[in-house]
């Protein structure tokens, strides 16, 4: 006898995870991609890496742990995946690099903003990536109790575009070109913008 049908509730949508990100390994057999998913009692969101052959079977998990990994993309031999993560700090994300034979996850960036979308060189020494830096006013805010306690008491705007539904007031920074040594992990800003520019705040 048929199970009796019955109408999806709100509890249901914790049944629902997302995958994002996907991406195939240089060498064609397998494909990377985030799964996303939602604690019911804290209502957070938390996001691990995963793979599956090419070929079909079983996905497994490649990360672990109540965090947002995302944006996995594997390195020109497909022996590392660079991927954002905030497992150190959960408001401030950055990039992590992890073996695909097995190992730790280590930090590659140590930077104060905001990231969006990355990619590596054909040789895999370097990552340019699309980063937005933190206000120097947000940073001494954050380090200062009273300022913080405070919070902004003021908004000062050069140009037209400062508010966008969703996302709020703009920061003073703009979004930049950036590129980050693999070996080293340093960082280093490739243009800036100047001040008349009008360029989108969203990369």
């Amino acid at each position: 006898m048929p199970a009796e049908k019955r109408f999806i509730t709100a509890e249901d949508l914790y049944n629902f995870e997302l995958i994002t990100g996907l991406e195939i390994s240089p060498d064609g057999k397998q494909v990377v991609y985030a799964q996303q998913r939602v604690d019911p009692k804290t209502q957070k969101k938390f996001a691990n890496l995963w793979l599956v052959s090419t070929e079909g079977g079983e996905p497994r998990q490649f990360t672990y742990g109540d965090q947002s990994d995302g944006t996995p993309r594997w390195s020109p031999d497909g022996k590392q995946i660079a991927f954002i993560s905030n497992r150190d700090n959960d408001k401030q994300p950055q990039i992590y690099l992890i073996p695909v034979a097995g190992g730790e996850a280590r930090p590659l960036t140590d930077l104060q903003g905001q990231f969006a979308s990355f990619a590596w060189s054909p040789d895999g020494d370097r990552l340019v990536l699309q980063f937005r830096k933190k206000d120097a006013e947000a940073l001494e805010r954050e380090q200062d109790e009273q300022k913080k306690e405070l919070g902004i008491v003021a908004r000062h705007y050069k140009r037209i575009n400062y508010k966008l539904d969703g996302a709020g007031f703009f920061p003073e920074e703009r979004w930049h070109i950036w590129v980050v040594d693999v070996p080293s992990g340093e960082s280093s800003q490739q243009f800036s913008v100047e001040e008349h520019d009008k360029g989108a705040d969203t990369p």
